[in-house]
C-alpha cells in the first residue's frame, strides 16, 4: 500500500488559500467600518459597499484611500 497523505505542495496551496480568505474578510470588514465614517448620499453608500463587497481588495483599498485623503492629519 502507498502512504496516504498530503504533499507539500498542496499544503502551501492550501495556506496560501486559507491565508487569502481571512484577508479578504479583514480588508472587507475595515473597508465597511471605514465607510460609515464618511458623509455620503443614498446612493453613495450603495454603490461604495458594493464595491467593497464585490471588488475584494480593491474596494477596500478604495474605501481606505478615500478616507485617509478625506480625513485631517492634525
Amino acid at each position: 500500500m502507498d502512504a496516504q497523505g498530503i504533499d507539500a505542495t498542496a499544503f502551501v496551496f492550501f495556506l496560501l488559500n486559507l491565508i487569502l480568505v481571512i484577508s479578504w474578510v479583514i480588508f472587507t470588514a475595515l473597508g465597511l467600518l471605514r465607510l460609515r465614517r464618511l458623509v455620503l448620499s443614498e446612493a453613495q453608500y450603495l454603490l461604495w459597499t458594493a464595491l467593497v463587497l464585490f471588488v475584494p481588495f480593491f474596494g477596500s483599498a478604495a474605501v481606505m484611500l478615500r478616507t485617509s485623503a478625506t480625513s485631517k492629519l492634525f
